[in-house]
């Protein structure tokens, strides 16, 4: 739980005949208020309690809950992710020449490196505001913000849709009224399928699908394994490794 932007992120994907919904409080200007209903809120069966719907069981680009599912989080698959080992880059397939570069080769952004250009390079290694062409390892974006949460290895990108509207705004330019690049080049380069549909109609557009994330890691282990279970208690697991037991939050995460 991200307290300070709000969002939630879940370890486990949901099938598609599951469903998510919450309940909670926040204060503003020092009033409480709620959304939902708390099951110590005196709601008995066979009365339901009144929820905040996150995820329905359907997948429609048109229902206000689509815009609620975060599009902007890429999973490494991999945990404990070591930060001196870290290297990501983000390329580009260039329709003209088939090879992928790291920047898009038109202005304004063929001066500069995707990953800059897309908001994971704002920084030098001392943090001071000046981006040097690599990635900025700011750790617990799910919990505090970042552009890495290490423990389970998943990159989150600053921006709501970095393939898609952010991109076409970049392209644009400063002045909306005297756009950089026209509409007609715009939409051969942005993705924004990538966000207003489904995974399925959006691979229906393989000319756009020319993105990806490239790089290396070093991590505890590139496997994650699937317990099948929910509410685990801490200690209750125990991992051997050539016969020698390891150690919790350590040498492994539940």
């Amino acid at each position: 739980l991200n307290n300070r932007l709000g969002f939630i992120g879940l370890n486990q994907s949901l099938n598609n005949d599951e469903v998510l919904a919450v309940a909670y409080q926040y204060t503003y200007r020092g009033v409480t208020y709620q959304v939902g209903e708390f099951s110590t809120d005196g709601v008995t069966p066979p009365d339901a309690l009144m929820l905040r719907l996150l995820k329905a069981t359907i997948t429609d680009p048109r229902i206000p809950l689509w815009d609620l599912m975060m599009k902007n989080v890429y999973s490494l698959g991999a945990f404990q992710v070591n930060r001196d080992d870290f290297r990501l880059d983000v390329v580009y397939n260039n329709p003209s020449t088939g090879v992928d570069i790291n920047y898009i080769p038109r202005a304004p952004l063929d001066q500069e490196p995707l990953v800059q250009s897309l908001g994971l390079d704002r920084l030098d290694p001392n943090n001071a505001p000046n981006p040097d062409g690599w990635f900025d390892f700011i750790d617990q974006a799910a919990t505090i913000g970042g552009t890495i949460q290490s423990q389970n290895g998943r990159v989150f990108f600053p921006v709501l849709e970095p393939f898609g509207s952010y991109l076409d705004q970049q392209l644009i330019g400063p002045d909306p009224n005297n756009p950089v690049q026209p509409p007609q080049v715009r939409e051969t380069i942005v993705y924004q399928a990538l966000y207003d549909s489904t995974k399925t109609a959006a691979r229906n557009q393989p000319e756009l699908n020319r993105f990806k994330l490239r790089g290396s890691y070093r991590s505890a282990s590139s496997d994650v394994i699937s317990l099948n279970a929910v509410n685990i208690p801490q200690g209750s697991v125990v991992v051997t490794a050539g016969g020698v037991r390891l150690v919790e939050n350590q040498d492994y995460t539940v």
